[in-house]
């Protein structure tokens, strides 16, 4: 604590001050961190794509995405889903955004509580029981509890609306080339493995047939035979033979059928499959949890890739005061023969090998990517093909590439799993042909990872395979999916909805109906009864339906958006772009680029306005590297924009700024770059600032003092995370002290 007395009053003024030790600079950052440190404001322009990954209040990815917008003098998100859902995630979201948008209603970086309760939808949750300790009491205990909802208030819509622009496919895909989707029921019965089962039991109902033609035709003999007594004895003798034989070939077909059975079980995948589905549905139907869980993912997967280790369902069993006894195995998958091939796996074969064919490049999306692993055995189907497998430590800044790369070096068919490229990536250069070996049951990222492909740029159609096994749960998601109009798929997502639609009937369109009838989810637990799906002769019905979407399809983006009472000419105004063959920019890549040179001219009055003499307001420059808040640089507050005039050689007068000062502009300076940072000025509400703040001072040692003099107080200021948020010129005059110049940097004015 230091004081002195003040020469006016005469009393004594005290200031406390806090020391700490200044951290040493980190060995190494991040790309966003030290683009943050030491070149905060040098960006013109920072663009996050995918920005919904960053929705996460203390998340690594939203960290990034926070220090790439600090670093930059403007920002853009680009998402097809800003709002996820609920305002709780998007709060966050947007406040690194835009932080004026909450702040302006009142709430700070911890108060997404309470925007949630004046904005979101809460949706409560009352439960009603007895307990055991209260039967017989007539006495309830009610539990509430309240989880955030899908929901947001119509107030936040219009000023949400000033920085948001909408940009969806109607707008730019008039010229993309065609989506051909193309469904692929494979039945699950092998013929191979039916065939051998039906030769050996034909062999040993013929050989039944045999022995029981002879047992029949002895009983004849002595029936109706001759009694010469020799002739009849001679005649048993030889059926007797026969029936020996006979009974010995039978023995033989019945041992040839065992053996055909017993390699057949482990090649059944029908047999299991209807075995493990019957399972479940019985345990589902005894009201058992893990079996209704386990019911829309097990059999799928398991039919998909039998042959690796098995999965297994256990029941937890608990007492009637909720304490755990012990598991139960209620079901388990047996591993099927991993050196045969199944039946989806031939028709994949058939058409890797009739895209290879035609040159296009195929690339295989599949889920099941842990501990059973279906890259590795798509690796072993396909080894005549020489695939190339994504591997799972790529990173995901990389993988778009690793791609590209295994393509360019030979590799046709690329095996990934679609989980780790839905989004994100451009591979219009590299693939022609999606096959989806395990579809995906959420048509969000069914739709994403197959337009990896089919974006823009791409010249050549693009044929997305779809490959499940009849009566599946993806036969029946293939079903609900060829029934809905291509054309409402270029709108999902865009339903028309609310009161206001309502009124003016718009949601009465079959478009929009349509469209609606798309947002609602593949869900996995979607009752199908599997018998029937497997009886159901309907692949060719699917084709032709999947034709009839992508035709209707592609003549939605030829159309492009509609309007009300307006038309889209955008296609035909392309057309007349792409008719005038323009020059390529890629054309011409000069190795050195011609700058005209820059003229900086002097400030010229205008004639009969003679600025006033001002006094010259100091303003102190800055380094990079010292900045920890921006300070808010003040300016001339009466200047005003006048264009500029011409000179009669045709060269730029300039224009008065109104106060007699001849200001000189050089990019990249960091005084210009502090005064791009300057704050406006918003309305907040007034909360108290940090009584003792943390100053770093210079304290010289021992050595290094000489006579006694007087140590200038000021210096860097730490200030909390308070004070680095928005606030008025006032505050900020307060808060942001006067930083030292070096002597290197120049003035923000030059006079």
């Amino acid at each position: 604590m230091v004081g002195y007395a003040s020469s006016r009053t005469g009393q004594l003024v005290t200031r406390t001050s806090s020391y700490g030790f200044r951290l040493p600079p980190a060995d190494s950052f991040s790309p966003y961190d030290y683009l943050y440190r030491f070149f905060r404001g040098c960006v013109a322009l920072s663009v996050v794509d995918e920005s919904h990954n960053g929705r996460g209040r203390d998340t690594d990815i939203a960290h990034a995405h926070h220090l790439a917008m600090l670093s930059a003098q403007a920002r853009a998100l680009t998402s097809g889903t800003h709002y996820g859902g609920d305002v709780l995630s998007f709060y966050h979201y947007w406040y690194r955004y835009n932080p004026q948008f909450w702040v302006a209603r009142g709430y700070g970086w911890r108060d997404a509580e309470k925007a949630l309760s004046a904005y979101g939808v809460v949706q409560e949750w009352t439960k009603e029981y007895e307990t055991d300790a209260r039967k017989g009491s007539g006495k309830t205990t009610v539990q509430v509890s309240t989880i955030p909802a899908p929901g947001l208030s119509a107030k936040l819509i219009p000023s949400l609306l000033e920085d948001l622009c909408y940009l969806t496919v109607l707008d730019v895909g008039a010229y993309m080339p065609p989506r051909i989707e193309i469904p692929e029921i494979v039945p699950m019965r092998d013929p191979e493995v039916e065939q051998a089962l039906e030769e050996a039991a034909h062999a040993v109902r013929e050989a039944e047939q045999a022995l029981a033609d002879l047992r029949k035709q002895r009983q004849q003999v002595l029936l109706h035979g001759e009694n010469n007594g020799v002739s009849q004895h001679e005649t048993l003798a030889a059926y007797d033979l026969q029936e020996r034989a006979a009974s010995e070939q039978l023995q033989a077909a019945r041992a040839r059928e065992e053996e055909v059975k017993a390699w057949a079980l482990p090649r059944h995948l029908a047999h299991h499959y209807l075995s493990l589905v019957k399972r479940l549905d019985k345990l589902a139907q005894e009201r058992n949890q893990a079996a209704r869980m386990a019911k829309g993912t097990v059999p799928r997967w398991f039919a998909a890739l039998p042959c690796e280790r098995p999965f297994e369902v256990w029941q937890t069993e608990r007492s009637d005061w909720g304490d755990t006894l012990g598991k139960q195995l209620i079901v388990r998958t047996p591993a099927l023969a991993w050196e045969h091939l199944y039946p989806m796996e031939k028709r994949l074969i058939e058409i890797v090998q009739r895209e290879l064919a035609e040159g296009r490049r195929c690339m295989l999306y599949f889920e099941q990517n842990d501990l059973r692993s279906m890259a590795r055995r798509l690796d072993w189907v396909l080894k005549e093909f020489h695939p190339w497998t994504l591997p799972n430590n790529v990173e995901a800044e990389d993988r778009q590439q690793a791609i590209i790369d295994a393509v360019s070096s030979g590799h046709q068919v690329i095996i990934v799993p679609y989980r780790r490229v839905n989004e994100g990536l451009n591979l219009q250069e590299a693939v022609d042909t999606i096959i989806w070996y395990e579809m995906a049951m959420n048509l969000f990222m069914l739709d994403q990872a197959s337009r990896r492909a089919w974006r823009l740029g791409k010249r050549e159609e693009v044929r997305i395979y779809y490959l499940v096994y009849a009566g599946t749960a993806g036969h029946a998601k293939l079903r609900k999916l060829g029934g809905q109009s291509g054309a409402a798929a270029a709108f999902a997502g865009e339903p028309a909805r609310g009161a206001l639609i309502e009124h003016a009937g718009a949601d009465k369109t079959t478009l929009a109906r349509l469209s609606a009838s798309l947002e609602t989810e593949l869900e996995e637990d979607e009752p199908f009864d599997p018998m029937t799906l497997m009886q159901a002769d309907d692949a060719e019905a699917l084709k032709e339906a999947f034709a009839k979407r992508g035709e209707e399809l592609r003549e939605a983006l030829r159309r492009g958006r509609q309007w009300f009472g307006a038309v889209d000419t955008l296609p035909e105004r392309l057309a007349a772009i792409i008719a005038e063959g323009g020059p390529s920019v890629w054309a011409y890549d000069p190795a050195e680029a011609d700058f005209a040179p820059v003229h900086i001219v002097e400030a010229v009055p205008e004639p009969g306005r003679m600025p006033l003499e001002e006094p010259a307001v100091p303003m102190p420059a800055m380094t990079m590297a010292d900045i920890t808040p921006a300070p808010t640089a003040a300016l001339p507050v009466e200047a005003e924009l006048t264009l500029p005039t011409y000179r009669p050689d045709g060269e730029l007068a300039p224009s008065h700024n109104g106060h007699g000062r001849n200001p000189t502009l050089v990019f990249g300076l960091a005084d210009h770059i502090l005064l791009a940072r300057r704050r406006r000025s918003q309305p907040r509400n007034a909360l108290p600032h940090q009584k003792n703040r943390t100053e770093v001072l210079s304290i010289p040692a021992t050595y290094e003092i000489g006579e006694p003099h007087v140590t200038d107080s000021s210096g860097i200021v730490m200030l909390s995370l308070w004070e680095l948020t928005s606030h008025t010129d006032e505050d900020a005059a307060v808060i942001a002290p006067p930083v030292p110049a070096t002597p290197l940097q120049r003035p923000l004015w030059a006079e």
